[in-house]
C-alpha cells in the first residue's frame, strides 16, 4: 500500500502539474525508498519525474538510469546522499523545488541514509570475517 505523507495543499501546482501530481510524485517517492528502491516499482513515469529532480538527468535509457542509481547498496547510498545535499533552485511554480525540500525532510527524518549505511558496515563486516576465516586456513596450516 502506498503511503500518503503528502498532501495537494503542501505543494505549488506548475503550469505542467497540478500541486496533487507533485504530492503523488512525493508519495511515490517514498513508496519506492520503503520498498528498498525494488526494480518494479520504478516505473517509467516515476523515472521521468524522478529524472527532473535532485540535479539529476535523464539516462540513456529507464533502465540505465535504474543502474546507476539503485543497482548496488554503494549507489543507493549516494542517490540518497544527493538528494540530501542538493540545494534546491527555483521557483516552485516552474519546478518541483517544494517537492525536492519536503523529499529532504523526510529522508532525514526517517533516517534512510543511516539504515542504508548499517546495511552497509553489516555487509562489509560479513565480507571481512569471511575473507579472515578463508585466509587463517590458508596460511595457518603452515604454522603447524
Amino acid at each position: 500500500m502506498k503511503p500518503k505523507v503528502f498532501s495537494a495543499n503542501q505543494f505549488i501546482s506548475t503550469k505542467w502539474n497540478t500541486s496533487q501530481d507533485k504530492a503523488d510524485f512525493a508519495n511515490y517517492f517514498v513508496y519506492f525508498v520503503q520498498s528498498g528502491f525494488v526494480k518494479s516499482k520504478f516505473t517509467k513515469k516515476f523515472y521521468q519525474e524522478l529524472s527532473h529532480c535532485f540535479g539529476n538527468i535523464a539516462h540513456y535509457s529507464i533502465f540505465q538510469f535504474y543502474n546507476v542509481q539503485f543497482f548496488s547498496l554503494r549507489s543507493k547510498i549516494n542517490f540518497v546522499k544527493n538528494c540530501l545535499n542538493y540545494h534546491c533552485y527555483g521557483d516552485p511554480i516552474f519546478v518541483y523545488s517544494d517537492v525536492e525540500r519536503e523529499l529532504q525532510k523526510w529522508l532525514k527524518q526517517s533516517k534512510i541514509l543511516e539504515i542504508l549505511e548499517e546495511k552497509l558496515n553489516n555487509e562489509l563486516e560479513i565480507n571481512e570475517r569471511a575473507e579472515l576465516v578463508r585466509l587463517k586456513e590458508k596460511y595457518e596450516k603452515y604454522d603447524s
